[in-house]
């Protein structure tokens, strides 16, 4: 039985350790859900600067990336948006520590 133990204190340890700070910060996660009240309003100049203002406080915020993707695609602007979304998807980026309720988005089409 106490290897039993062991083996669960190691693999908490472990699996807090990989799951450390991968949140984004309150303050970009904020940012991000103004950006999509913005898109809902069809201010997509607006949606941009809520989601870059997300990304400089969080940088590995992939999903912020991805939606910023999204709105230069809406722009017209392939290389912009191109560029979004290669950093939402490289090395680093962290998806899976992001509330749930971030991936509901109303209006918002991947």
């Amino acid at each position: 039985m106490p290897a039993i133990g062991s083996l669960l204190a190691v693999a908490v340890a472990l699996f807090l350790y990989l799951n450390q700070g991968l949140k984004p910060t309150a303050e970009a996660l904020g940012w991000y859900r103004e950006g999509l009240k913005r898109y809902t309003e069809g201010r997509i100049i607006a949606l941009t600067k809520a989601l870059e203002r997300a990304i400089k406080l969080s940088p590995e915020f992939a999903l912020a990336h991805a939606r910023l993707a999204e709105a230069w695609n809406e722009l017209d602007s392939p290389q912009r948006s191109s560029d979004a979304m290669l950093r939402a998807t490289g090395p680093g980026m962290k998806w899976r520590a992001i509330p749930i309720a971030c991936f509901y988005r109303p209006c918002i089409r991947f």
